[in-house]
């Protein structure tokens, strides 16, 4: 059986948490001795996501995905145990909690930032995005006649179906003064942000690249 990740790939199942491959290597079904490794690789795993700077609740989230992809395992007769059930979760503490920025503190970034980071902030402030979906917008998901950002949440449209995996923002008056001050663009799929779109595919085929190694082979070209 291949590893894990990649097994369970279908809508209505689990999907293990990205870098658990990493962790984990090759799992099979068979064999004490690889499940045992797998079950200090999930708790290795767990504990990299705190060592990265993630929160206790992200690596106890991590961890519940993978006992639910590993229940599914049991259930389809792949696995007669579940490695990790016996993995502990990571205490969680109300010193967790973010506080968002200041109007005072944003408008010192943006004073500091340039012109595609300006934009960066007022969609991270005035729509809530994600660094990294802000990154990737193209002129294709901007309306400014119905001031409108259509677009695809990286974090949440996997567990959505069909026309619910688009989520629509109207835009802030901010925004709207920002973009329509644009240099404008004949070809949909430019991205709001070249620069920083572009470092984000450098970033994304790296990180590709480094999961491929960790699980002993490349990536596919087709994805």
């Amino acid at each position: 059986m291949a590893g894990v990740v990649g097994t369970f790939t279908r809508d209505d199942e689990p999907l293990p948490p990205r870098g658990f491959g990493l962790s984990c290597g090759r799992w099979r079904a068979a064999g004490g001795r690889e499940r045992g490794e797998c079950h200090e690789g999930i708790g290795r795993f767990r504990d990299a996501q705190t060592t990265e700077g993630k929160t206790a609740s992200t690596a106890n989230l991590a961890v519940k995905i993978l006992r639910a992809a590993f229940a599914s395992a049991r259930r389809l007769g792949l696995s007669l145990t579940n490695p990790a059930e016996g993995v502990s979760l990571r205490e969680e503490t109300d010193t967790e909690e973010r506080n968002p920025f200041t109007l005072p503190q944003v408008g010192e970034l943006m004073a500091a930032a340039d012109d595609e980071w300006r934009g960066m902030i007022l969609l991270g402030y005035r729509s809530g995005l994600q660094l990294n979906d802000a990154a990737q917008l193209t002129w294709e998901n901007v309306d400014l006649a119905a001031r409108t950002l259509i677009f695809r949440d990286a974090k949440t449209s996997r567990r959505k179906k069909g026309w619910k995996k688009d989520t629509t923002h109207l835009l802030h008056p901010d925004l709207v003064e920002y973009l329509g001050g644009l240099q404008a663009c004949d070809d949909p799929l430019a991205p709001l942000f070249p620069s920083l779109h572009e470092a984000g595919e450098r970033r994304r085929i790296e990180q590709r690249l480094q999961s491929a190694d960790g699980e002993g082979g490349r990536p596919r070209a087709d994805g």
